[in-house]
């Protein structure tokens, strides 16, 4: 038979220790030493507020503050320039080369531009008689060539949009884009 040891065990200690601070209670020292049983609501937030104010004082940099004057003029630039512009109306394109829309039932060829500068190509097609479909104006038109595969009448064709705004569509045997040709999904930012 063993011995019963005459120190306690570190977990009896920590279990007492337990005990007591759950009879006790807890209680706050203040800074003068005294200590408060019951703080209040009230003077709960009058600790917190002096003490973020403490916090603030210590923390904020001067130059920061000034910074905020020169807000409205971002990178040299007004902060309107950061503004979303907003989507533009629906532009019906001008038809070239016989092309003209599938059927009423489908979306009419045309363009707009979406709040960040996207431009967006929709439209479907039939009975073109020339490659051309539409030209694009300034402002809207890709600065380099863009080439795009489109879903044609038999399979696939592809469209080319040069940075002239020339719009034209190919077919891809054996497909024929001059039956039906759907420009839907187009997209591609003007400046790039």
């Amino acid at each position: 038979m063993r011995a019963l040891s005459k120190v306690p065990s570190p977990a009896l200690i920590v279990a007492v220790a337990a005990i007591a601070f759950a009879v006790v209670g807890t209680a706050v020292a203040a800074n003068d030493g005294s200590i408060y049983p019951k703080l209040t609501k009230s003077k709960v937030k009058q600790i917190a507020k002096k003490q973020a104010t403490k916090q603030l004082k210590a923390n904020v940099n001067n130059s920061h503050v000034n910074l905020a004057d020169d807000a409205s003029s971002l990178g040299g630039s007004p902060a309107s320039d950061y503004q979303k512009k907003g989507l533009t109306q629906f532009t019906p394109a001008t038809l070239q080369n016989n092309w003209s829309r599938f059927a009423a039932t489908w979306s009419e060829p045309g363009y707009w531009v979406d709040e960040d500068g996207v431009v967006n190509i929709q439209g479907s097609l039939h009975n073109g008689t020339g490659a051309t479909v539409f030209t694009l104006p300034e402002g809207v038109r890709p600065a380099t060539h863009r080439s795009y595969v489109i879903r044609c009448s038999g399979g696939v064709g592809h469209v080319e949009i040069l940075s002239s705004g020339t719009v034209s569509v190919f077919s891809i045997a054996p497909a024929n884009c001059a039956t039906y040709g759907f420009l839907d999904g187009i997209t591609y930012r003007p400046d790039n």
